[in-house]
């Protein structure tokens, strides 16, 4: 406590205190390079996930001072950072978390400099929110059963009238005052799939129960687009030639029974188009629709009564 008196002392400031709802405009984000670990049985009470997030930022101003937003379903275990691109690192120090705008400070043993660049490094863990939760929450579990067992996904979405959410997945500057790139990476188990806003770039084992699926680096998003599914469910994957789109459908087996093809869920999502040039569909019972970039999550029973109503009149091909 006293090396942090005495530090202060010198810089001639005190501890910067944020206003009632925003982040201090101290540190622009660029990109984040997020990794996130699911490996606890998530039919059983465990909810437990964790996670190491880099973070690469402009500062603004000349300040010892950082500011970063944490939901209350997360941990920071570690954070220091490094200068970029020298990578010569430096500590934080906690000044205070403040529960009603779930903004974490830090002051570091240095200064960063204005139009400095710099990266911070975050290990964390955190918990999904339960079945049950508030959907207002991003991140959640849904329970159902596929070809007859019990199974579960991992969704984290927000709807698009909200400002923040990256909060729940990782420390951040959650507001949309600071879009930024992403390089998404989850690690779950090898029976699952996944998907997010970007097209997957490969998957690789790393361990004998686990694989990782990397995500391409996304567009400039806003921290409340960023969106991913973990899952284990039917996936059917076609070409729309005319838009240049790739089209993925993820949908349970059950509901093959209810739907005269399986091409009339594609139809749901064919006709859109975006710059990331691809769009996957989450179809599972129990959740509210709804759409960002590269990524739409629809109610089932809402995509069954609409695939019947739609005809086959968007061509999809196995490839162009």
């Amino acid at each position: 406590m006293y090396a942090l008196i005495t530090y202060f002392a010198l810089i001639g400031r005190g501890p910067f205190i944020p206003g009632d709802n925003d982040l201090p405009f101290f540190h622009v984000p660029e990109e984040y390079n997020i990794t996130l670990k699911f490996d606890e049985d998530y039919l059983k009470k465990s909810l437990k996930f964790t996670g190491t997030t880099r973070m690469l930022f402009e500062s603004t101003v000349v300040t010892p001072n950082f500011f970063v937003n944490i939901g209350e379903n997360m941990k920071i275990n570690q954070l220091y950072f490094e200068h970029y691109p020298q990578g010569d690192s430096f500590s934080a120090i906690e000044t205070g978390f403040d529960t009603q705008t779930q903004i974490q400070g830090y002051v570091i043993n240095h200064v960063f400099e204005e139009k400095g660049k710099y990266v911070a490094v975050f290990d964390f863990e955190g918990e999904v929110f339960p079945a049950n939760s508030d959907f207002i929450k991003p991140l959640r579990i849904v329970n159902f059963k596929n070809s007859g067992q019990d199974t579960y996904s991992i969704i984290h979405v927000n709807s698009n009238n909200v400002s923040y959410g990256l909060r729940y997945i990782t420390p951040s500057l959650d507001s949309n005052n600071y879009p930024a790139k992403f390089i998404l990476s989850l690690q779950k188990k090898k029976e699952f799939n996944s998907v997010s806003n970007m097209p997957l770039e490969g998957s690789m084992d790393i361990s004998s129960t686990l694989n990782e699926d990397d995500f391409s680096q996304s567009i400039v998003l806003l921290p409340s687009q960023l969106s991913f599914a973990i899952f284990n469910l039917e996936n059917l994957t076609k070409k729309n030639c005319q838009s240049g789109m790739t089209i993925g459908i993820h949908y349970r087996s059950e509901i093959l029974q209810k739907v005269s093809s399986p091409n009339r869920l594609l139809q749901i999502i064919a006709n859109g188009s975006n710059i990331v040039e691809k769009v996957d569909g989450l179809i599972l019972p129990g959740i509210e629709s709804r759409s960002q970039p590269g990524i739409s999550f629809l109610e089932e029973q809402h995509a069954l009564t609409e695939a019947e109503t739609l005809s086959d009149k968007i061509p999809l091909m196995d490839s162009c």
